[in-house]
C-alpha cells in the first residue's frame, strides 16, 4: 500500500465532504468540530486540551515566537516543494526558486535557530515539532545540509530527545498506524490488527481458525504477487527490457491466482469480502498503469469488476490519472538516481 493508498483509506472514515471543505490531510474531527491544517490542529490540541502546556505557551510573546516560526516552516515546506518538485519531473528548478530556498535555509540555520536547543525559548514548542517533519523531506531527497551546522546539531538533538521519532516508524514506512501506544507498519498487518481490535466479529476477518487461516495465505500471497509485479516492471521504467525469468514467474502466479485461489468463486474466502479481497484488490490499479495484458486470466478480471461495482469507493481511492502516474515513476527514478549516487 502506497501513501496515496493510506490517504484515501483514512479519507473515508469520516464525512470529508462536510469535514474538510479542501480536502485536505490531516483533518480533525473533534466533537463535531472539523479542523484542517496541520499547525491549527495541534494549537487547538493545545488551547483545548492542555492550555498549560509549554508545547504551546501562554505567555503573549513567547506564544507569539511560536506562531512566527509556524508561518516559517509553512513558507519553508512551501519552498521545499517548489524547488523539488520539478526535480521529481525530470526538470530543473528555477533559479529563484533555489535561491529563495537556499535564503531560507540560511535564515533557519543563523537566525532562527544559531546556537540555541529549540527554536523558542527553553523548552520544546509545538514550533520545533512542525519544522521537524519537514526533515523528512530534505533528507529523502538527499539535500546538502552541510553548509547549515546549526540546523544539523537542532535536528540531531530533537531526534534524540524524542524517542517515537524513530520508535513510530522506524524503517520509514507507510501506512503506519499508532493507537493507543501500539505502533504498527504493514497495510496487512494494520488490517489484521484493526479488525482484531476494534471489529472482532467482523466477516472482514472471520473468526473461525479455518476461514482465517485462508484469509492469511492470501493475505501473503498477495504480498508475494506485488514484489513479482515490482521485480517485473521497475526495470523498464529506466528504458531495460522485462526480465524473462521474473516475467514467468509473474505469470505462473496470475494463472495460480486465476484458476485455484479465484476459481468460480465471487470472493477469495468463503461468502463475504474479506481483507483478502481488499489488499488483493489493490494490486489492480498497478496491472491496469504499468499495462500488463491480463486477457488470459477470465476469473481475475470477473473477481476484479465484480469488487469494483461492489465497492463505491474504490473508484474514488485510485482514480490516478496517467498524469499523476508519469510523476509518480519520474520521482521514483530521480530518488533511484538520487540514492546511488549519494
Amino acid at each position: 500500500m502506497n501513501k496515496r493508498d493510506s490517504y484515501m483509506a483514512i479519507k473515508k472514515t469520516v464525512d470529508w465532504s462536510s469535514a474538510s471543505r479542501v480536502d485536505d490531510m490531516p483533518t480533525l474531527v473533534d466533537d463535531g468540530f472539523a479542523l484542517w491544517e496541520s499547525r491549527a490542529i495541534m494549537q487547538y490540541l493545545c488551547n483545548r486540551y492542555a492550555p498549560d502546556s509549554t508545547l504551546y505557551p501562554k505567555d503573549p510573546k513567547q506564544r507569539a515566537l511560536v506562531d512566527r516560526s509556524l508561518n516559517f516552516d509553512l513558507t519553508f515546506l512551501n519552498q521545499i516543494i517548489d524547488v523539488f518538485t520539478p526535480i521529481f519531473s525530470g526538470n530543473q528548478p528555477s533559479a529563484d526558486k533555489v535561491t529563495a530556498f537556499n535564503n531560507s535555509l540560511k535564515n533557519l540555520d543563523q537566525v532562527l535557530i544559531k546556537q540555541d536547543k529549540y527554536l523558542v525559548g527553553d523548552q520544546l514548542t509545538l514550533a520545533d515539532l512542525s519544522l521537524l517533519a519537514c526533515w523528512v523531506y530534505l533528507e529523502k531527497a538527499h539535500i546538502d545540509v552541510s553548509a547549515y551546522p546549526n540546523f544539523q546539531r537542532w535536528v540531531a538533538g530533537l531526534q534524540a530527545e524524542l524517542p517515537y521519532y524513530d520508535e513510530i516508524n522506524p524503517i520509514h514506512s507507510v501506512p503506519t498506524l499508532v493507537d493507543n501506544g501500539v505502533a504498527l507498519w504493514e497495510s496487512r498487518a494494520i488490517m489484521q490488527y484493526l479488525c482484531n481490535r476494534y471489529a472482532p466479529d467482523s466477516t472482514l476477518y472471520p473468526k473461525d481458525p479455518k476461514q482465517r487461516a485462508l484469509v492469511d495465505r492470501s493475505l501473503n500471497f498477495d504480498l508475494t504477487f506485488l514484489n513479482q509485479i515490482s521485480a517485473v516492471v521497475l526495470s523498464t521504467w529506466s528504458g531495460g527490457d522485462q526480465p524473462a525469468d521474473k516475467l514467468a514467474t509473474f505469470h505462473g502466479t496470475l494463472k495460480l491466482l486465476d484458476q485455484v485461489l479465484i476459481g468460480q468463486n465471487k470472493y477469495l474466502v468463503g461468502d463475504n469480502v474479506t481483507i483478502a479481497d481488499l489488499s488483493l484488490l489493490s494490486m489492480w490499479v498497478y496491472l491496469e498503469k504499468y499495462g500488463i495484458d491480463i486477457s488470459p486470466y477470465a476469473n481475475f478480471q470477473r473477481w476484479a469488476a465484480g469488487l469494483r461495482a461492489e465497492l463505491p469507493y474504490y473508484d474514488e481511492c485510485n482514480s490516478i490519472s496517467q498524469s499523476e502516474w508519469d510523476e509518480f515513476i519520474a520521482r521514483y527514478l530521480a530518488y533511484a538516481a538520487a540514492s546511488k549516487t549519494k
